[in-house]
C-alpha cells in the first residue's frame, strides 16, 4: 500500500496549522493508564500537602491539585503514594504542567530507558 498523502485543495495555513497541533498534541513515550491513588507531595514553599492521582505511566503520574499554588514548572517535589498496605518508597518528581483548577503533570526524576 505504501504511505498516503492528504491532500489540501489550497494552502490553508490555518488547517495546515490544526493538524501538525494534533500531531504534537501527545508526545508520551510511555502508555498512559487510569490510576486513583491517595498521594502526599512535599516541597519547601507549602510543606506537605495531599491529593489523588489520575493517572500515571512509568515515566510519570498526574495529580489533581484545585486549591493549592505550586511552584513553577521545572520545580522538584517529592511524591509518596499513602494508604497502602506497606509503606512505599518516596520520590522525586519535577513539575512537567500545570493545568489551573485541574492538575499537574509530574516527572519522575530518576526515569530513564534501561541500559540492556
Amino acid at each position: 500500500m505504501g504511505l498516503r498523502y492528504r491532500s489540501y485543495p489550497s494552502y490553508n495555513p490555518q488547517a495546515l496549522n490544526h493538524h501538525y497541533n494534533k500531531l504534537m498534541e501527545n508526545r508520551r513515550i510511555c502508555a498512559r493508564y487510569a490510576l486513583v491513588a491517595d498521594v502526599k507531595i512535599c516541597h519547601p514553599s507549602f510543606g506537605e500537602f495531599f491529593t489523588t492521582t489520575t493517572d500515571a505511566s512509568d515515566s510519570g503520574i498526574f495529580i489533581e491539585v484545585k486549591d493549592l499554588k505550586l511552584p513553577p514548572s521545572g520545580s522538584i517535589l517529592t511524591i509518596q503514594i499513602i494508604n497502602t498496605p506497606e509503606e512505599l518508597p518516596i520520590r522525586e518528581v519535577k513539575i512537567t504542567r500545570v493545568i489551573k483548577g485541574r492538575g499537574a503533570g509530574l516527572a519522575y526524576c530518576d526515569w530513564g530507558f534501561d541500559d540492556d
